[in-house]
């Protein structure tokens, strides 16, 4: 299954959701989002991530799938780590694509024109990523905000063939984010 295409990550089916047009939203420390109502918060996809997302569901013969998760990383840790000042939002949202598709068979990136954009009094790249993992297709939409206190990746995905089904809900997910 397409989770498997994170570092760390392992397949968790749980109870056939259906889709709706409500969200739910959460909190971190520094920040906080929306994530359609049905998708299911798990613990499996990411060891380091505190919030990540998925739905996994039985329609016909098929299995639609949509994940998401959620990585803030504090100036502070930057700074710790001898990073102060050397990642703006491009800089940032290009290092993490590297970071995201280094495991993958074949990449491309489908956005032409990455441009910063202010959004939420942060600023934010996106993107949509094509990668392929052995014979899965996947369809990555990644968001970086560059914020006061950090640096958050957004990313959502789900297998190619299903990304008009999700396209929405995934470019809301990562809309919705604010800083505190």
């Amino acid at each position: 299954m397409i989770a498997q295409l994170v570092a760390g990550l392992s397949f968790f089916a749980h109870a056939i959701q259906t889709p709706d047009s409500g969200v739910d939203r959460y909190e971190g420390d520094q920040f906080y989002f929306e994530i359609p109502s049905y998708m299911n918060q798990v613990q499996d996809l990411h060891d380091e991530c505190e919030f990540q997302f998925s739905s996994v569901r039985q329609q016909g013969k098929d299995v639609l799938e949509v994940y998401c998760l959620i990585l803030p990383e504090t100036k502070e840790e930057l700074n710790e780590l001898g990073l102060e000042g050397v990642y703006n939002a491009l800089s940032y949202w290009e290092a993490a694509e590297l970071n995201l598709t280094a495991i993958l068979d074949k990449k491309k990136i489908l956005t032409e024109d990455l441009t910063v954009e202010t959004r939420n009094g942060m600023q934010l790249v996106r993107g949509n990523i094509f990668g392929k993992f052995g014979k899965i297709k996947v369809i990555y939409h990644l968001g970086v905000y560059e914020g006061k206190q950090g640096f958050y990746q957004i990313v959502t995905w789900t297998i190619s063939d299903q990304f008009e089904i999700y396209k929405s809900d995934m470019e809301g997910i990562v809309t919705s984010f604010h800083e505190k």
